[in-house]
């Protein structure tokens, strides 16, 4: 699964704009909002006044681009988010599925950069901002989390390989694979590596799944056809 386009809500339209763009994204503006490109995802940040919207997202970098990426970000003065376990900036995963770390930008959405060395995506290139891969994860938190992945399996016929479905429960599951994945979680359920809780805001998804384009809007903790 990739992702080809996310689009979400933004109350602080401006300060995001010169948040990203102090980052060294190149800024498009539109009718909406404006966009930034992320490797093969394009990320879009729409006006949204009634209400605040936050949200978790990850970008894939290079395997070794990882270092070079969490000194940048700290060199811009953005306070990395500690590990809840070990109080460190980077967390592991176990069994070697990668690494990251977290902050906030001006939603407060919980960005984290990620690497996966399954994929072996390393680059002989000099490092840049420029060179990340593609936004890896979205969250949704609904209110039945195992419900809603197994509809949408059936509805759009995702392939997700089966040792995740097998992991699927009541409170997380990882819909999709190491080059995208839905995180669908249990509203209310603290995002890592915070205490903050989960809340369901309105998302929409252009997605790459086995050679075809589903486009599908997250809405009201339902997801429809885009």
């Amino acid at each position: 699964m990739e992702f080809l386009e996310i689009a979400l809500l933004s109350k602080n339209i401006e300060k995001q704009k010169a948040f990203y763009s102090d980052l060294g994204f190149r800024i498009f503006d539109n009718q909406k909002g404006f966009s930034i490109q992320a490797g093969k995802t394009k990320l879009l940040f729409e006006v949204q006044t009634k209400a605040e919207n936050f949200y978790h997202f990850a970008f894939l970098i290079y395997e070794n681009y990882f270092a070079d990426t969490l000194n940048f970000i700290k060199q811009k003065g953005i306070k990395i988010l500690p590990d809840k376990e070990t109080g460190t900036e980077i967390t592991y995963w176990s069994q070697g599925i990668g690494q990251s770390f977290y902050f906030f930008d001006e939603d407060k959405n919980i960005v984290e950069f990620v690497v996966r060395p399954t994929l072996n995506y390393r680059s002989d290139e000099e490092w840049s901002m420029d060179k990340i891969l593609k936004i890896n994860e979205i969250g949704t938190p609904v209110h039945t989390p195992m419900k809603t992945s197994h509809a949408l399996i059936n509805t759009y016929q995702f392939d997700i390989p089966q040792r995740y479905i097998d992991g699927f429960d009541n409170a997380f599951c990882w819909f999709g694979d190491f080059e995208g994945t839905i995180l669908i979680v249990k509203e209310g359920r603290a995002w890592y590596p915070t205490q903050i809780k989960s809340k369901s805001c309105d998302v929409r998804l252009k997605i790459s799944e086995q050679q075809k384009i589903i486009d599908l809007q997250f809405r009201n903790g339902r997801f429809e056809r885009g």
